[in-house]
């Protein structure tokens, strides 16, 4: 995985080749880049995207919190990959502390064609903030490009537990 700055986002990506990066390594580029986001930026506040990261272990992750932790950013998550919306239901507090999330994939499954596709949805707008989404899964349905029907391939509710649930800052 690499980490580029652009002014006050950091776009993270993935990498053809295995790359083995020792913990304090990773962390410290995480920190380098954060510092450089944060130095383009009035507010402190950093935009981070992990759209192209196919996935991250418990070390790299372990590395992003404690990065977070030593710089203290505010973090505006945008195009968040389903495995991340799943750490967030882990790790909330680790994650989501001093954040904010501005769009999630979500898994649809293609009736047609019988794959799974991945829809950028925003938070508030296409996803609302609600206390429970059961019986919300129609709402969520949508056509593709090709006009092929695509319905929710995760329980809502399982899946955007971190706002039902959440740290204090989704619900002001």
């Amino acid at each position: 995985m690499s980490l580029h700055t652009i002014g006050n986002k950091i776009v993270f990506s993935s990498l053809t080749e295995q790359i083995k990066l020792d913990e304090l390594k990773g962390e410290d580029a995480i920190v380098k880049g954060i510092r450089e986001a944060l130095s383009e930026s009035d507010s402190r506040v950093v935009e981070v995207d992990f759209s192209t990261v196919g996935r991250v272990n418990s070390i790299g992750l372990n590395s992003w919190i404690n990065a977070l932790l030593k710089v203290k950013p505010t973090i505006i998550y945008v195009k968040v990959p389903p495995w991340l919306v799943e750490q967030f239901n882990e790790r909330r507090r680790d994650l989501l502390s001093n954040a904010a999330v501005e769009s999630i994939f979500v898994p649809f499954f293609n009736v047609n064609s019988g794959t799974q596709e991945l829809k950028l949805m925003k938070m508030g707008t296409e996803i609302p903030y609600v206390q429970n989404y059961k019986g919300l899964e129609k709402s969520f349905e949508h056509k593709n490009d090709g006009g092929d029907t695509l319905e929710l391939d995760v329980d809502l509710n399982q899946y955007l537990d971190w706002l039902i649930d959440p740290v204090p800052q989704f619900r002001k």
